[in-house]
């Protein structure tokens, strides 16, 4: 029983994370977009994406993982201004 637990727990290990492109995709299309941060590290705490989100990512799950005028207020290091700045 303890080898089978162990095999398992192994395989959850090395599956890979369900990756969201297209909130990527989504951000790249943004005009407001900061192209340096245009990769999955911009809502992951490891920038390759997968495991843990960084608080941007929790506010955007939160935030029905849309790109709203409000979380872009929330974020500015996110995003740029359209208003002259």
């Amino acid at each position: 029983m303890q080898i089978a637990l162990l095999i398992l727990s192994l395989f959850l290990c090395v599956m890979p994370a369900k990756a969201f492109p297209e909130y990527l995709k989504a951000y790249k299309q943004l005009t407001t977009k900061k192209p340096e941060l245009a990769n999955c590290g911009l809502c992951h705490e490891a920038p390759g994406g997968g495991g843990d989100r960084n608080t941007f990512g929790q506010a955007f799950q939160k935030n029905k993982m849309k790109f709203t005028e409000k979380l872009m207020e929330e974020f500015p290091d996110r995003f740029m201004t359209l208003k002259g700045g």
